[in-house]
């Protein structure tokens, strides 16, 4: 049996917007430690920042943000991706470290995933909520 976990390792706020979503093994960090080691061994050098993610977010499984970043509303970050730094509204960002690939697009108004188009029709009979969650035939 497969089990999930989102893990918020949090020694400051987590701020997250209604309808994002998190893949299977998504790490937020807040806290981080100083590079030199002998400052290391002291709590006091340790530092702490929020971390912000937006509305209707979706974080691959295993992505990792780390303290500090900010990552704006609609936001896609792909699966294993470290995000050091702060994500702009409505991207596709993927990588270590995490790097804005393309808006999103028209495109992405028409195909849900590769060639399969959206078929906006049988969304129509659906709630809000409901739409926000395509289901993939």
């Amino acid at each position: 049996m497969y089990k999930a976990a989102l893990f918020v390792c949090s020694e400051s706020d987590t701020f997250l917007k209604n309808y994002t979503m998190f893949a299977p093994n998504v790490v937020i960090a807040t806290a981080g430690h100083p590079i030199l080691p002998e400052l290391r061994g002291s709590s006091y050098y340790q530092y702490n920042m929020p971390v912000h993610i937006g509305k209707n977010c979706w974080l691959g499984a295993g992505a990792v943000v780390l303290p500090g970043v900010t990552i704006g509303d609609n936001t896609v970050v792909g699966a294993g991706s470290i995000v050091t730094k702060d994500l702009p509204a409505n991207v596709l960002a993927v990588g270590n470290p995490c790097r804005v690939v393309r808006e999103i697009s028209e495109h992405d108004r028409e195909y849900y995933y590769k060639d399969r188009k959206i078929d906006y029709n049988s969304l129509k009979s659906k709630t809000p909520l409901q739409a926000l969650n395509l289901t993939h035939k």
